[in-house]
């Protein structure tokens, strides 16, 4: 930590100060011209945009006084003052012709200056996007991270002009994102997509521009920002953008593994050495992908800041209808679309069409497709859209020349459809499949039809043969919907088909009856218990309060929920509340412990 020196040791400084301009007129020899001076020390340098360029060695001496005066600066603010002009206009005249330690130097003192708060965020970051076209991967990362702490700092509650600078970078970073560079423009969408990340911006209009992104030019940015919207945020580093981020994969990396082994002669040896490092690259893998589900967890959703999903659907599936681009990008077109779909339950009808031509067992990523076109599909999408999908999916995976384990495949993406939109099954195709039930030699394909099965019993029962609806009592109040006349006799009518768009709404808690069911178990096991110890004693277990028995258990429990539906209104009319909502009683958890 450095201290402010006493006014005494201004004339020292300033020597230092003079030292260093003297030095910089000398380290920039045909680009600088000192004109004039005055008694402060300061100096006015014009620099020339005709010269020729700087050395290509480092100067020890000189980087080490302009480290000292830049240490300093924050002591002596007015003698200062031009300094980092002196730096921004010398990085500017020969940034590319610089020796990489000067220059590096050069960049680590305007930080600092910058952490000073001696030069505002506008002036320096022009000058950093223009150093990242340089090919230098240890000053990208620097600046890179400086970018994302200095918008942090600005961010900070309290900071002074923190808003007015804020909106001046993002309005900065945003043009730089609309001009579509291959390497500024990644270079700011990370930054942004790093910010998001860290919850510093992720609000509506950083998304916004994001989006803009599925649009570029270049299929680098495209493939980032379509990972953004799948969760998948990179960290701001410094990657060379001639590097592959897929050769960095995985499963591609296996693959390779595994075709060297196919060129070279097999032997045990290269087979070991082949799984060892499978299991790595596998294990790594996990790995990373358990955190990137962790932090996915731990953002806001993009796809739920967009301003207007269904248009941004349909330019996404435009824009794919026409790519050339790789199958793996394509793929993950697919999979923001699917996500946007599901999300704010829009509806594409060209969508579905599209998605037929994938449906091939032999298709590369087969079951990701399948599981893309399940997400696809939601209550809201037209059954006449969706129908020629599952028959298409049926045609192609369920069928006599099929394998077991496609027959199992394409049946359980047919009832995840159609446990969406019930409607897409047509009856002649549901008994097909059902038929299924009784294949033999193979246990998947039978589940994988009684699911089928038991989901139409539940939702169309109609829709089944006959043989398939059940019999059981169960089954036939499944068939029926009672109803309730005016003069209050029941009323059994036939179950009528389920009805487009209709949702049902829950009556009671989902699962209810199994928390029930759990605590009568445990409080039946405790009581048996506590009788078999006790040696049967009747009247000592009837004065204590350890027998607490499944009866009273259940009398208590039904006091409890019923508690729910009930109101506290009293007989009494000065007791009587009927503005409040009702109250839930607790169960004592003490009674339910057994005492031995």
């Amino acid at each position: 930590m450095i201290r402010r020196p006493p006014r005494s040791t201004l004339s020292s400084s300033s020597a230092a100060s003079d030292v260093y301009k003297r030095q910089v007129s000398t380290q920039s020899t045909g680009i600088a011209t000192i004109a004039g001076g005055d008694a402060g020390g300061a100096q006015t340098t014009t620099l020339s945009s005709g010269s020729s360029a700087v050395t290509g060695f480092a100067n020890p001496q000189f980087l080490s006084v302009m480290s000292y005066v830049v240490h300093c600066s924050h002591c002596y603010v007015a003698e200062c003052s031009e300094l980092s002009t002196y730096i921004i206009n010398i990085l500017k005249a020969s940034k590319t012709t610089l020796d990489p330690e000067t220059r590096m130097s050069f960049v680590q003192n305007l930080i600092l200056l910058r952490s000073k708060d001696l030069v505002s965020a506008e002036t320096t970051l022009p000058l950093f996007f223009d150093l990242l076209l340089i090919r230098d991967k240890h000053l990208r990362k620097i600046i890179l991270s400086h970018i994302v702490s200095d918008i942090r700092k600005v961010n900070m509650p309290g900071k002074k002009n923190g808003a007015k600078v804020n909106k001046a970078v993002q309005n900065f970073l945003f043009s730089v994102v609309k001009e579509d560079d291959p390497i500024q423009a990644r270079k700011a969408q990370l930054v942004m997509i790093d910010l998001y990340r860290r919850n510093v911006w992720a609000d509506e209009k950083t998304v916004q521009v994001l989006t803009s992104c599925c649009f570029s030019r270049h299929t680098a940015i495209v493939r980032t920002s379509l990972r953004f919207f799948l969760l998948q945020l990179p960290k701001v580093s410094s990657v060379d953008d001639s590097e592959d981020e897929e050769e960095r994969d995985a499963g591609r990396i296996i693959s390779k593994l595994k075709q060297k082994l196919k060129v070279k002669k097999k032997t045990k040896k290269r087979t070991r050495i082949l799984g060892r490092d499978v299991k790595h690259h596998t294990r790594k893998y996990d790995k990373e992908r358990e955190e990137e589900i962790w932090m996915s967890k731990q953002h806001i959703d993009p796809v739920r800041l967009l301003r207007d999903p269904q248009q941004f659907a349909e330019q996404l599936l435009q824009k794919l209808q026409r790519t050339s681009e790789r199958f793996d990008v394509r793929i993950l077109y697919l999979s923001v679309i699917a996500r946007v779909v599901n999300e704010h339950q829009i509806v594409i009808l060209q969508l579905y069409a599209f998605l037929e031509r994938y449906m091939e067992p032999t298709q590369l990523h087969a079951t990701q497709l399948l599981a893309l076109s399940t997400t696809c599909v939601h209550r809201l999408v037209p059954p006449d859209a969706v129908e020629p999908l599952v028959r298409s999916i049926a045609n192609h995976f369920v069928n006599d020349r099929s394998e077991p384990d496609s027959i199992t495949i394409g049946i359980n993406t047919i009832r995840e459809i159609c446990k969406r939109q019930p409607l897409a099954m047509n009856k002649t195709l549901l008994g097909d499949l059902a038929e299924y039930k009784g294949q033999r030699g193979d246990k998947g394909v039978m589940m994988a039809a009684r699911a089928l099965i038991q989901l139409y019993r539940d939702v169309y029962p109609d829709l089944l043969p006959a043989r398939f609806q059940g019999t059981s009592a169960s089954a036939i109040q499944r068939k029926a919907i009672r109803a309730v006349n005016a003069d209050g006799t029941e009323m059994v009518q036939k179950s009528v088909v389920p009805s487009f768009g209709s949702a049902k709404p829950l009556m009671e808690i989902p699962g209810m009856e199994l928390l029930l069911l759990h605590y009568s178990k445990k409080a039946e096991e405790g009581a048996d218990g506590a009788s078999t110890l006790m040696g049967g004693d009747a009247e000592s277990g009837s004065d204590s309060d350890s027998d607490y028995t499944s009866d009273s258990f259940e009398t208590e429990s039904e006091a409890f929920f019923s508690s729910v539906h009930t109101s506290d209104m009293s007989d009494n009319e000065d007791d009587a509340h009927t503005d409040e909502p009702p109250k839930l009683v607790p169960v004592d958890t003490k009674k339910l412990a057994v005492k031995i």
